[in-house]
């Protein structure tokens, strides 16, 4: 009987991290709406950013308020008779309690809630995020990394800054190169030249591979994401030494296209908004 050989344990993978919890203060009364619009958009950013955006708009969704529902031409600085400003004090303060981080929505300084939201978040060590950014906010506008009493730290700081390149890429895409190396010769994309296509197509194989849950290529027995970031490599490479065989695509519509399906995204989020169905995914 044939038995099967399985692929090798992967053990590359970082073990899933909590997603750091962020919450949404700034100004309801006085804002048409109270202000929802801008509390669903930064929410969305934040889970973009891979936070979990905890927002007051949803908090009052959850208890039943919709301000949807409520005429265009209604005194948006009255709090409606259905609800309880003590219980919305209430629920907004246990729930920041549990919030790492914190980002503050334009106009916050004329706000009574969320100025008092602030001081409690700053007084339990929340992090404070730059709204434009979702960076840790600075009051400084200052470069971080030059230093004006080192002449050489202010020069460097505008050379490449290859801190930002992550080692961890640094160290899988060597091990594809490595493979290439042992069974065609060390950097003979230098000395032969590579075609863009046939490097477009296996980088799209490994990563097709990968992203439908394959993690390690039989043959290699290397993970996906080597091989994908080896080719990209290659193709960088070979175009900077001026060996790229350019066989791309005669230039089309894509750009324009995408620009024009684009807004049909958020036009269909909005037309099923009231839908919850299950997303599957490789956990599944």
């Amino acid at each position: 009987m044939n038995q099967q050989t399985n692929c090798p344990p992967v053990s590359y993978k970082v073990p899933p991290i909590a997603k750091p919890r962020c919450y949404i203060a700034g100004p309801m009364r006085s804002r048409p709406f109270f202000n929802f619009p801008a509390f669903d958009d930064m929410k969305k950013r934040l889970e973009d950013a891979g936070y979990e955006a905890v927002s007051p708009a949803d908090i009052d969704r959850q208890h039943g308020f919709n301000p949807f529902t409520l005429p265009p031409d209604y005194d948006w600085s009255v709090i409606p008779p259905t609800l309880n400003i003590d219980e919305i004090i209430d629920r907004d303060i246990a729930a920041l309690r549990k919030c790492s981080h914190y980002v503050l929505l334009d106009g916050w300084e004329n706000s009574t809630g969320a100025t008092g939201e602030k001081g409690i978040l700053d007084w339990q060590g929340a992090v404070r995020l730059d709204p434009v950014t979702l960076k840790p906010y600075s009051d400084s506008d200052a470069d971080p990394t030059a230093k004006p009493t080192n002449p050489k730290d202010v020069i460097g700081s505008n050379k490449l800054p290859f801190h930002l390149w992550p080692e961890t890429a640094s160290a899988m895409g060597c091990l594809g190169l490595l493979d290439g190396a042992l069974k065609y010769g060390r950097s003979n994309f230098r000395s032969i030249g590579v075609r863009a296509s046939i490097y477009y197509d296996a980088c799209r194989r490994h990563i097709n591979k990968w992203f439908e849950g394959q993690d390690v290529d039989e043959d290699s027995g290397l993970p996906h994401l080597a091989h994908a970031l080896a080719c990209l490599a290659i193709l960088v490479d070979a175009q900077a030494a001026g060996k790229l065989t350019d066989d791309r695509m005669h230039p089309g519509g894509y750009a324009r296209l995408v620009d024009e399906l684009t807004p049909h995204v958020r036009r269909l989020k909005e037309k099923y908004a009231d839908r919850h169905p299950k997303h599957y995914t490789i956990k599944d």
